[in-house]
């Protein structure tokens, strides 16, 4: 299978078949559950675990990893959620603010209908391939960045709908 970089900027995309199997990620599920949730399906219902098979099937085949190895990698890698998303929850965020809370390496991030749906952030490769140090993106990732210039909304789950920034 094809392993070059693909639309998700240099992630490499469906290196195998290999189906991932929950059970081996037993001991990760609350881990898992709380910092890397599937927020589109409740945990008790049956396509709960699809999220974390999508990533497993386009990015964790690449990886050269077993599957318990890459999400325990994959959540060592997570950045915190930036306070002023906290602050704004069902609310909108200034770019520029958003952008701050992630450091200098920066983020690019990703709306759907305006909402914020996702943060990208780039790492270098170490030696033996291991991950390395954050780093700033390429422009083949940058570009990828769908937010806007001014504000961003924050979902709030169940909540009204959010406003403009003063």
């Amino acid at each position: 299978m094809d392993c070059g970089p693909t639309d998700d900027g240099t992630w490499p995309s469906m290196c195998s078949n290999e189906k991932l199997d929950i059970a081996l990620l037993e001991d990760l599920s609350d881990e898992l559950s709380e910092r890397w949730p599937n927020i589109k399906s409740p945990p008790a219902s049956p396509g709960h675990e699809s999220f974390w098979s999508h990533e497993w099937q386009k990015h964790g085949t690449c990886s050269g990893l077993d599957q318990h190895s890459y999400f325990s990698t994959a959540l060592n890698l997570l950045l915190p959620t930036p306070s002023i998303v906290k602050e704004k929850y069902g609310s909108v965020v200034k770019r520029s603010e958003l952008m701050e809370g992630y450091g200098e390496e920066g983020a690019v991030l990703a709306c759907n209908k305006g909402f914020l749906s996702e943060n990208r952030v780039c790492f270098e490769k170490a030696e033996g391939g291991a991950v390395g140090a954050r780093a700033k993106c390429p422009e083949s990732v940058l570009s990828e960045d769908s937010c806007g210039e001014d504000e961003i909304k924050i979902a709030s789950f169940g909540a009204k709908v959010p406003t403009a920034v003063a």
